[in-house]
C-alpha cells in the first residue's frame, strides 16, 4: 500500500509541474507586424468593425520598441519591456504584459 501511495504522489508531482516560458521566449513570440483586424466595444451603434488585410493600421514590436502606424505613416514610437503579471491569476492567462 505505501508504494502505490508513493507511486501516485510522485506521478502528480511529475505531471502536475509545468515549466514556465522565459521573458525572452514572451519578446520574441511578440516581435514583428500586427496588423488590425477587428475593433470590439467603443461607441459604435454595433460595438465591433471588421478590417481589411492591408488597411495600413498595424504595430510593429521589435525585442525593445512597439511603433504604432496609422494609414501606413507612423504614428508614435515608444520603448516597452515585459514585465510578469502579479495580479492575474486565472488559468490560461498571459504571464507577461508589456509596460510602456
Amino acid at each position: 500500500m505505501p508504494r502505490l501511495l508513493i507511486a501516485i504522489l510522485a506521478f502528480v508531482a511529475i505531471t502536475a509541474c509545468k515549466k514556465e516560458k522565459s521573458l525572452a521566449y514572451q519578446a520574441a513570440s511578440l516581435e514583428g507586424n500586427w496588423e488590425l483586424r477587428k475593433r470590439v466595444g467603443g461607441y459604435s451603434a454595433t460595438g465591433w468593425s471588421d478590417y481589411e488585410p492591408g488597411n495600413g493600421n498595424r504595430l510593429v514590436f521589435t525585442a525593445t520598441t512597439v511603433s504604432q502606424y496609422i494609414a501606413d505613416t507612423l504614428y508614435r514610437t515608444e520603448n516597452y519591456s515585459l514585465v510578469m503579471d502579479t495580479c492575474w491569476s486565472a488559468p490560461g492567462s498571459p504571464k507577461m504584459l508589456p509596460r510602456f
